[in-house]
């Protein structure tokens, strides 16, 4: 289950009462992981992408990339493999994960929890299987 952060929640808030939603995410959506819970205030958690990555930059996921479900459950389901990284670069271990609006700082859209905490060690490939991102909303 995916939370929304206040960011986001704030947004609809705003386009319900009249206002306008939030622009085109014209630069994608990104995926960082975390090593404790990063909030929906964005005042927790460490971010871990960059130490395992070795790069500024979070990961860009491509457009569509997931599978939508309607009809009461609103659902995403990643339907490619999503590779953080081919080989870790540092140690880390990942509990967490959140999507952005931006590669580098930016808005946090949405958080969740791992299904279990995974320790990365250097040299590990980090990789998401399909069907293993679900942002689900209920």
């Amino acid at each position: 289950m995916a939370a929304m952060s206040n960011y986001l929640e704030d947004a609809l808030t705003n386009w319900l009462n009249g206002s306008a939603f939030l622009p085109t995410l014209s630069s994608g959506i990104y995926l960082a992981l975390f090593s404790s819970d990063p909030t929906e205030l964005s005042s927790g958690g460490t971010e871990i992408t960059t130490i395992i990555t070795g790069s500024s930059s979070r990961v860009n996921l491509p457009s569509n990339w997931g599978t939508r479900t309607t009809g009461g459950i609103g659902q995403i389901i990643n339907t490619n493999l999503i590779t953080i990284t081919s080989a870790a670069t540092g140690e880390a271990v990942a509990s967490h994960w959140a999507l952005f609006n931006s590669a580098v700082g930016g808005d946090k859209l949405l958080q969740g929890s791992l299904v279990e905490s995974k320790p990365i060690t250097t040299g590990d490939r980090v990789e998401i299987i399909p069907g293993g991102l679900v942002v689900t909303f209920n």
